[in-house]
C-alpha cells in the first residue's frame, strides 16, 4: 500500500487491517455448534456482534494493523512479533514483553490444554457431541 499511496498522493490514504474477531454469538453460531466438538466449544470466547465491533473499530481507531477482540488471539498476535504497526512505541515494547510472557504461559496452557483432551478421549473415545444425558453422538 505504501507504493500505491506513494504514486496517488491525492488521493485518500490506503491502508490495509487485518481482524481476528473470535466467537459471535449470532445465529450462524448456533450452526456452528452443530459441527464443532464440545470440548473445542468449551474454550470459546463468546461475545455480542456489538462487543466485536466496538472493539474492532476501537483498534482501527488506535492504528492497529492486527486487531483482535478476545484475550487468546491478543496473546497469540503479541507473541508472533512480526512486522506490523503495534500502535506506537510503548504498544511495541509491551508486545514484546507480552511474547516472553506469552511463551512461558504457553507451556502451561498447552499441558492442561493436551489433559483436557486426554481426559475427553478416555470418558467419550472420539465422539465429537455429548447429548444432555451425557450419552455420545458420533
Amino acid at each position: 500500500m505504501n507504493l500505491y499511496n506513494a504514486a496517488h498522493p491525492n488521493e485518500p490514504r490506503v491502508r490495509l487491517h487485518t481482524i481476528y474477531p473470535g466467537t459471535i454469538l449470532t445465529s450462524g453460531y448456533e450452526g456452528e455448534l452443530s459441527t464443532k466438538p464440545d470440548s473445542v466449544e468449551q474454550l470459546d470466547s463468546k461475545q455480542t456482534a456489538e462487543v466485536i465491533a466496538s472493539k474492532n473499530i476501537a483498534g482501527l481507531e488506535s492504528g492497529l494493523e492486527f486487531i483482535t477482540t478476545d484475550l487468546v488471539a491478543s496473546l497469540a498476535r503479541q507473541s508472533v512479533l512480526g512486522h506490523t504497526h503495534r500502535g506506537g512505541f510503548f504498544q511495541a515494547i509491551f508486545d514484546v514483553f507480552m511474547a516472553g510472557i506469552v511463551a512461558i504461559a504457553t507451556l502451561i496452557l498447552r499441558a492442561d490444554m493436551d489433559r483436557q483432551v486426554k481426559t475427553w478421549g478416555r470418558k467419550y473415545g472420539t465422539a465429537a457431541k455429548i447429548d444432555s444425558k451425557g450419552k455420545t453422538q458420533d
